[in-house]
This record gives structure tokens, C-alpha cells and sequence, in this order.
């Protein structure tokens, strides 16, 4: 596609939840924070994100109109290009046999991150509505 639009994020919502399957990475437990990143000109801006589930899982990318930090491996988006990166969040609940005797721990959270480099164009924006 070489645009993106409002529409389009919750299929992929959708699309995200039925690969983690029983983990819960768009409720209560879990997020799935969509961020595009442009570099039109050698300089990297975080163009826009888009997030479902639980609003206190936040992106180690940065704020919208910054440069991104914590890219993967440090990858650098080459001038006039853009990536989509998807991190995925879940808590983790552990059950623990000897619990009586440990204490409580805290819940863990799971992370991922993947990236994706369009190649029709830059993306830098979402169009609002429905893909006609």
C-alpha cells in the first residue's frame, strides 16, 4: 500500500492477538504499538504511532515529532525511506509452586519488536477513514 489508513488498524489488531494466541497482547494485559518512522532527508522523526490494549505499556521508540531511541541492533533507516515497527507487549503471571514460601513476585512483561521497511512509499502519515 503506499498509504495507511485510520481503517486499517484494527485487522491488524486483530491480526496481532491471533498470532499470540492466548497471550494477551491488545487487552488489559498485554499492548500492540504500531510507530512510524520516516527519514526523508538523513534525519529520523517518529511520524505517528497507534496503540490498543493497555495504555501503561509505552514504545522504547521515542515520542511522536523525536528521534527515534532504541532502534533494534541499532539499525539506521536509510535516507528517503521509512520503517513500521510493531512491539508487541504481554504480562506474564507467574505461577510458582513454593510461592508460600518466596513471597510474591511481580509480574514480568514479555516485549517484542519487529520492523518492517515499506518500499512504495514513505508512510509518514495516517489517513483518516476507511481504505476505499
Amino acid at each position: 500500500y503506499k498509504q495507511l489508513y485510520a481503517g486499517d488498524f484494527p485487522g491488524l489488531y486483530t491480526l496481532s492477538q491471533q498470532t499470540a494466541g492466548n497471550v494477551d497482547v491488545t487487552g488489559a494485559d498485554g499492548a500492540t504499538v504500531f510507530t512510524g518512522i520516516t527519514n526523508p532527508n538523513g534525519t529520523p522523526t517518529v511520524a505517528w504511532r497507534q496503540q490498543t490494549g493497555n495504555a501503561s505499556f509505552t514504545s522504547a521508540l521515542g515520542g511522536v515529532g523525536s528521534v527515534p531511541q532504541n532502534m533494534p541492533d541499532s539499525y539506521v533507516i536509510p535516507a528517503g525511506s521509512s520503517v513500521i515497527a510493531v512491539e508487541v507487549f504481554s504480562s506474564v503471571h507467574p505461577w510458582i509452586f513454593s510461592l508460600g514460601v518466596m513471597g510474591t513476585p511481580g509480574p514480568a512483561t514479555l516485549k517484542s519488536i519487529s520492523l518492517f521497511q515499506p518500499r512504495a512509499a514513505l508512510l509518514s502519515q495516517i489517513t483518516a477513514g476507511n481504505r476505499p
